[in-house]
């Protein structure tokens, strides 16, 4: 059923871009971004350092003359510009090359060997290229050794006189240029990360607006929570703190009206509050709500059962309370009177527990729980339960066997709808048939009209640091 209801609304939703959520997740995996790109930036680095091979060059300029003639240029120019043509064709032969070789100890030349005659002289230049300054000199040096060997033999009369000494270079031809390949290594890396992320983002089927609710999830919308301004000075998030905006509060008197009114409906009194993951707010909301009943003058009180990560008591600011008396109850002592709280400043009745129990499950299936279910149901009008989240311990199922119905907290874009569609399944088969959704942490952009205005910013919370549900902080 659920899956035939998200193949139905895919090609309706698949076009509707939510450029917030989007932009969300790219900044939240900024470091992921700068990781990948760094890596291709070093990677580029190493490889333009192992295929650069440093060139170098020698120079020198020969000046040609011929034995046993009157050295006088206008005379002499044209039979040593063809000497020195008959030179060039020498020093470039594969003979002379062999010889140079043969001088170093090598099986070729190492290098490069060229020589030219400047147009309309006698003047001859030597170039030599190697991939070290000391391999270019050596290689010059055992030419202008053997060069007359063959030049007297075919030539006979040719005198090279040096004009320009040769000078070792100390730089290559081509300086290595690193800054260019990495830097756009950089940028094209953080470029197809940044593009990835987006894709992901937008494939990613979440919860992102309102409207998504009906069309995604099988279960009613009864409430939307606006995305409330984490200020400097830390606070619950409770419709009776002061700090808190007239519109959240609206908000949740809203929802718990539609609440209430389901719940009469079903004539369940017994109501538990889950969600999907955690820090999808749905410790807050259960708070919210039972208050927001306590103000209509019904008896309420707001039970903690998430036992392995109990929060109401940090909601409440009761961070000097210490509460054990709920674990020991199920743990299997006598029911005492002090198990439950009267918040008097609240008008609320709360089951508070500042104890962590990692054998929690056991503790919910030893049948104290029915019994302490028993007694609220007859001592108050609405039992309001806070339970862990579904995806992490199988706590929530073993209370909705008990409870009589439960509400759903969806935080905009966390959960997958395809697993919160799964999890009402598993309620749909307990006691605790859910009675509808809250969606929760919504923005302007999320499609929620009357928002701009109100000046909502970034962050969101009770007030004290996220964990997540092992401990470890989530930032």
């Amino acid at each position: 059923m659920a899956e035939s209801k998200l193949r139905e609304n895919t090609l309706a939703s698949g076009m509707d871009i939510d450029f917030y959520s989007i932009i969300k997740d790219v900044l939240k995996n900024w470091w992921l971004v700068l990781i990948l790109a760094v890596s291709a930036a070093l990677l580029s680095y190493v490889q333009v350092n192992r295929s650069y091979h440093p060139v170098y060059t020698i120079e020198s300029t020969y000046a040609v003359t011929t034995r046993g003639r009157n050295n006088n240029v206008i005379n002499n120019l044209n039979t040593a510009q063809d000497t020195a043509s008959r030179l060039v064709q020498i020093i470039n032969s594969p003979t002379l090359q062999a010889k140079v070789a043969e001088e170093m100890g090598t099986t070729g030349v190492q290098g490069e060997i060229t020589s030219e005659l400047v147009p309309e002289t006698n003047l001859l230049m030597f170039r030599v290229t190697s991939s070290t300054p000391e391999m270019a000199f050596r290689i010059l040096r055992s030419v202008m050794n053997n060069y007359s060997t063959l030049s007297d033999y075919l030539i006979g009369n040719a005198i090279m006189d040096v004009l320009i000494a040769p000078v070792i270079p100390t730089e290559p031809d081509d300086a290595l240029a690193v800054r260019g390949p990495v830097t756009k290594a950089f940028l094209i890396t953080a470029l197809v990360v940044l593009l990835a992320l987006a894709l992901v983002s937008y494939w990613k089927d979440t919860i992102r607006k309102p409207s998504d609710v009906g069309k995604k999830l099988d279960t009613r919308l009864l409430g939307t929570m606006c995305h409330e301004k984490k200020h400097k000075t830390k606070y619950s998030l409770l419709i009776t703190n002061p700090m808190v905006s007239f519109r959240y509060v609206e908000l949740v008197q809203k929802t718990c009206r539609k609440v209430l009114n389901r719940m009469e409906q079903k004539n369940v009194s017994t109501l538990l509050v889950t969600s999907y993951l955690e820090n999808e707010g749905k410790s807050t909301v259960a708070a919210n709500i039972a208050l927001a009943l306590a103000q209509t003058g019904k008896r309420v009180v707001l039970m903690d059962l998430d036992l392995r990560k109990p929060s109401q008591y940090k909601i409440f600011e009761r961070n000097d309370l210490e509460r054990d008396v709920l674990g020991n109850v199920l743990s299997g002592k006598p029911l005492k009177e002090d198990l439950i709280d009267y918040l008097e400043e609240k008008s609320l009745f709360a089951v508070l527990n500042t104890k962590e129990y990692s054998r929690s499950t056991e503790m919910l299936t030893t049948g104290k729980l029915e019994t302490i279910l028993e007694y609220l149901r007859e001592a108050f009008d609405y039992v309001i339960i806070d339970t862990p989240p579904m995806a992490y311990v199988a706590d929530t199922e073993e209370i909705a066997n008990l409870a009589d119905a439960s509400l759903i907290v969806v935080r905009e874009h966390i959960a997958v709808a395809k697993d919160i569609n799964d999890m009402l399944d598993v309620l749909n088969g307990c006691r605790a048939v859910p009675i509808g959704c809250v969606f929760n942490d919504a923005h302007s952009s999320a499609g929620m009209a009357g928002f701009r205005g109100y000046g909502y910013g970034k962050g969101y919370g009770y007030g004290y640091g996220y964990e997540n549900y092992y401990g470890k902080s989530v930032k």
